[in-house]
């Protein structure tokens, strides 16, 4: 999943994706990269298996630093910290919620 999350936001750079993350004061390609893979995720996934993933970034969320998907990606990924990884999980709930409420993603 690091892999994925370090080079998901160069590898669609062309696809113009959501470019509203442009604007964030708080602007990370890792962050923006898990917030583009959440919307690419809500394409081919049921609303029950994104419930179901949502639940399983919450309980990584919960865990905290005992979290092993947490620290395997911190230990994996050379661009990872403990909050940015948080983060980067949080931007994905905040997705995968919107869809499921059927808000206005933007």
């Amino acid at each position: 999943m690091a892999f994925i999350l370090e080079n998901y936001f160069i590898a669609n750079l062309d696809r113009n994706l959501h470019p509203e993350v442009y604007d964030w004061d708080d602007f990370d390609e890792v962050i923006v990269g898990a917030y583009w893979l959440a919307y690419d995720i809500t394409g081919f996934l049921s609303e029950e298996h994104l419930c179901h993933y949502e639940h399983c970034l919450q309980n990584e969320i919960e865990k905290e630093e005992n979290s092993r998907l947490i620290r395997q990606i911190i230990d994996t990924g050379n661009v990872f910290s403990y909050e940015k990884t948080l983060l980067a999980f949080q931007k994905m709930i905040v997705v995968f919620d919107k869809v499921l409420h059927d808000e206005n993603p933007d």
